[in-house]
């Protein structure tokens, strides 16, 4: 299939399921906030986004797109093991990820292998130092640069 007619083959896709299911039955879409590229992954841009803390009511937190996270670690954690644990490869530094609920993902990709993501950025207080996480909302294996993901399978949450 040619990238020009995934969008419309999106769109059909979604109105089947919809007419066969009922809408409800679509995942909710997240809202990109803003899409950015494995080079801009700076320690000046965590320090932009940090700035905007503290994230809450009346102040949500940014959700960000990153495509093609190389996955350095992958796990699963928690009592029931029903969490998802990574270390991406992000601009040389390594960045640790993490998916609430997300176990079933686990196979989207392997060690060296690459995802999308969408995520919000949090950081972890270490004494004096502090480092970023990548709180994933959703993540599928990586595809071509000038695909719109859409990101319609939310794997926690109801961002629209």
């Amino acid at each position: 299939m040619e990238t020009r007619n995934v969008e419309a083959l999106r769109t059909r896709l979604k109105a089947f399921v919809a007419s066969r299911l009922g809408p409800s039955a679509l995942p909710p879409a997240i809202a990109i906030d803003l899409e950015v590229s494995r080079d801009a992954v700076t320690d000046s841009f965590l320090e932009e986004v940090r700035r905007l803390e503290p994230f809450g009511q009346g102040n949500p937190a940014p959700v960000l797109c990153l495509r093609g996270a190389i996955v350095k670690e992958i796990s699963l954690m928690g009592p029931d093991r029903n969490h998802l644990k990574l270390v991406l490869e992000i601009s040389g530094r390594n960045v640790k990820a993490v998916g609430w609920g997300m176990s079933g993902l686990k196979d989207a990709a392997g060690p060296g292998g690459t995802l999308d993501l969408a995520f919000e950025l949090e950081f972890e207080s270490r004494g004096k130092s502090q480092s970023p996480r990548f709180n994933l909302l959703d993540l599928c294996p990586a595809g071509p640069e000038e695909l719109d993901l859409g990101w319609v399978g939310a794997a926690r949450g109801n961002k629209t």
